[in-house]
């Protein structure tokens, strides 16, 4: 089973949109540390010799989604994991000679699962001048195992399996892989480590799968001739569990702590067809500086996005994805210059019952140069080279799902370019061409940037801020972004059910007005310490609406349905340029 790149662009994507402009702090330089305890979550019993890892850097997203530019964090090349370090009989840890800046920390031990923080880890910030103390909750893991045979009862051998869960980024549910295993010369597989919860489990055979009708060898492809007909070929489609062609009317497998569920696959073949077609706008070049090929199309049927086809792209730029089973596939075609720049093309297709061929995708090479200037609204000295313009598609996504109407990141969606801010607040960006309104959001590469915010985005005079803009009226003027440091400051306590401090609680504000939830600049979070104490600065004054989450990964906080279930858990708080004080009674997540 190919992981897809979707996940990883959203990732990058919304590291680099979800940050604020803010200067740098005065001590950046400051030695401080991480230190906690790692407990059973059921008997809150201490773990020893519990292996933590720590990895910190501008780059690095708390949720697997967002930036952690927020409170600040180092410099994106210093993002490279830290020492680990082993917890003692009493379960304690202690990593020194840390900067300040935003942390992921992992903690890993055979037949154990991280219970608090998402799939990546727990989100620790550092703010001089104040270390940070930390409880870790672990829970026995749980696996899922079964045998997968064909249509005769016969094993079948290397198939992809996949344990997913939907998380949470931004608002939108993305499928994400917990733990993948191949089947062995029996047919059978084990998916282990995983978190108690439920999961959709996917069988993948791949190419291997590929056959004709006669043929005799179960993974090698053959023809079958037939007068004035092409060969009738088939593959074993990828299933959901029980056998089925999407996760939503797949059945999902419940995992215990300490248990194993069970989950056979019987498949079968089904007709393939062929996509073919060409791209246009290529490059001159189909190598780059190492001699890598770099041209390809690749088909992701929806649904199953993390199972996708390659297509090999020709120097005529005509394609061919063969033994593709019927769906709706988005292909993308992506051709990388010989500086290394990629450029992107885009089409969907329905698969049905015969080949679809003079399918075009025209490579998106148009580039619009913006041009503008960063500015604090006082006569502050700051260090604006610290600070990058991304340019995000203003253009809502489509899900039912999700109310909040965030933009679609799906893969290619999401993105049209970035710049870098000189000393004088400068910038340059040539940026995709696209017919939606864009963003122009700030991002910070290094620590501090607590008490300032994105004021205003001007056009020509123009507010453009909750707006957008189009690229066409850019070219035609300037940007302005105007940072100020008179936000506001919400602090607290995240609490569970009897009102004791819920450690390490995840933090959200969303503005109050649901047409404002797709400024992704203004989604505001971070992490409570070890006591519950927690800490938003730089907030732009507005109505938010604020939340304390167990794992906002499995937490849909942006959808209509969640907010109004939780609606007695959650705060409305009217953010000035004071501080607000608040306590938050924690949202468990569901099992």
């Amino acid at each position: 089973m190919q992981a897809v790149r979707t996940l990883t662009l959203i990732l990058f994507i919304t590291c680099s949109m979800a940050a604020q402009a803010n200067p740098p702090a005065a001590k950046d330089t400051q030695s401080l540390s991480i230190s906690g305890t790692v407990l059973r979550a059921d008997t809150r019993a201490p773990l020893p010799r519990v292996e933590i890892s720590l990895n910190g850097g501008g780059m690095t997203g708390g949720d697997g989604t967002e930036a952690v530019f927020r409170s600040g964090g180092e410099d994106a090349s210093d993002a490279a994991p830290k020492p680990g370090v082993i917890t003692d009989e009493k379960g304690h840890f202690t990593i020194a000679n840390l900067k300040p800046g935003t942390y992921m920390l992992r903690a890993s031990r055979t037949g154990m699962v991280q219970k608090n923080g998402g799939e990546f880890g727990t989100i620790v910030r550092l703010q001089a001048p104040n270390s940070q103390n930390v409880t870790i909750l672990m829970l026995v893991s749980g696996a899922i195992s079964g045998r997968v045979l064909n249509e005769d009862g016969e094993p079948m051998q290397n198939v992809s399996m996949g344990a997913m869960r939907y998380i949470y980024a931004l608002g939108r549910r993305h499928l994400f892989p917990a733990a993948n295993a191949t089947t062995d010369d029996k047919g059978e597989y084990r998916l282990f480590g995983l978190k108690p919860g439920s999961y959709y489990v996917m069988a993948a055979a791949g190419k291997e799968g590929l056959e004709s009708a006669d043929a005799t060898d179960a993974n090698a492809p053959q023809v079958t001739p037939q007068a004035q007909k092409k060969p009738d070929v088939t593959v074993y489609a990828a299933r959901f569990f029980p056998n089925e062609t999407s996760p939503d009317r797949a059945t999902l497998v419940t995992v215990k702590p300490g248990d194993e569920a069970r989950a056979d696959f019987s498949l079968s073949r089904v007709a393939a067809h062929k996509i073919s077609g060409k791209v246009t706008g290529l490059s001159p070049s189909t190598q780059n500086d190492s001699g890598q090929h770099i041209r390809y199309v690749m088909a992701m049927q929806r649904g199953m996005e993390m199972q996708s086809s390659m297509g090999s792209l020709r120097a005529d730029g005509t394609f061919d994805i063969p033994a593709l089973p019927p769906g709706a596939y988005k292909l993308i075609a992506i051709d990388t210059d010989m500086k290394g720049q990629a450029t992107y093309g885009f089409t969907n297709v329905v698969l049905d019952s015969s080949d679809v061929a003079g399918v075009s995708i025209a490579l998106d090479g148009a580039k619009a140069q913006v041009r503008g200037i960063v500015r604090p609204d006082s006569d502050t000295k700051l260090d604006l080279s610290k600070l990058y313009v991304t340019f995000v598609s203003a253009q809502p996504q489509t899900s039912s799902e999700d109310s909040s109407q965030m933009p679609d990141l799906e893969f290619g969606s999401g993105a049209g370019g970035v710049a870098k801010v000189e000393p004088d607040g400068s910038f340059k960006a040539d940026v995709s061409t696209q017919p939606a309104p864009v963003y122009a959001l700030l991002g910070v590469r290094s620590s501090g940037f607590e008490d300032w915010y994105t004021s205003k985005v001007l056009l020509n005079g123009r507010d453009v801020t909750d707006s957008g803009f189009r690229l066409t009226d850019a070219q035609r003027g300037a940007l302005e972004i105007v940072i100020s440091s008179s936000g506001g400051t919400v602090q607290g306590t995240a609490m569970d059910s009897n009102k004791k401090p819920f450690p390490n609680a995840q933090i959200v504000a969303i503005p109050s007005d649901p047409k404002l939830r797709m400024r992704l600049d203004l989604l505001q979070r971070t992490s409570a310490d070890g006591q519950g104490h927690f800490k938003l600065r730089g907030v732009r004054p507005g109505d938010y609406m604020l939340m304390a989450l167990e794992d906002m990964q499995q937490q849909p906080f942006a959808e209509a349905g969640f907010l109004k279930q939780n609606a007695g858990k959650i705060q409305l708080v009217k953010v000035g340029q004071s501080t607000a004080q608040i306590q938050l009674q924690t949202i468990v997540a569901e099992e």
